[in-house]
């Protein structure tokens, strides 16, 4: 079996989401241990981004306080925009018209970037709904007639 293998480099960089003008970090960006002392709201325990999440704080001898955990990442952004805690979520996680009802900080300096990439058998059927899916995430892909 042959396999295409793009690493199509996406970098994904982990951000804070608080609640807007969060008197704990008052605009500054926070550290570690100062998000270890709020209320956390993660998105599912079960998803990739989790293992990251332990690693940037067991790395500071620390441990989050995570209060909740939530499938929908709807609703955790929902849950920190009406203060109940803060968030650890993915850079592309939070559009423009969200960042009007929350705060965001790059958690860069803690949290390793992810690259994602896209593997493919090789002479197999593609679909032409498959293909338009793949053409969003990677727009200069070619695939053989």
């Amino acid at each position: 079996m042959e396999i295409y293998c793009s690493g199509y480099g996406a970098s994904i960089l982990q951000k804070l989401i608080t609640p807007k003008n969060h008197p704990f970090f008052s605009g500054k960006s926070p550290t570690l241990r100062q998000i270890a002392q709020v209320s956390l709201i993660l998105f599912s325990r079960t998803g990739s981004i989790e293992p990251f999440i332990e690693r940037g704080f067991a790395k500071e001898g620390l441990k989050p306080n995570v209060v909740m955990t939530h499938n929908n990442l709807m609703s955790v952004k929902k849950y920190v925009a009406l203060g109940l805690g803060a968030a650890l979520v993915s850079g592309y996680a939070v559009s423009k018209e969200e960042k009007r009802s929350i705060d965001v900080f790059p958690m860069d300096r803690y949290f390793p970037k992810r690259k994602y990439g896209l593997l493919l058998r090789k002479k197999k059927y593609v679909s032409p709904v498959v293909k338009a899916l793949i053409r969003t995430i990677k727009p200069d892909i070619e695939f053989k007639k």
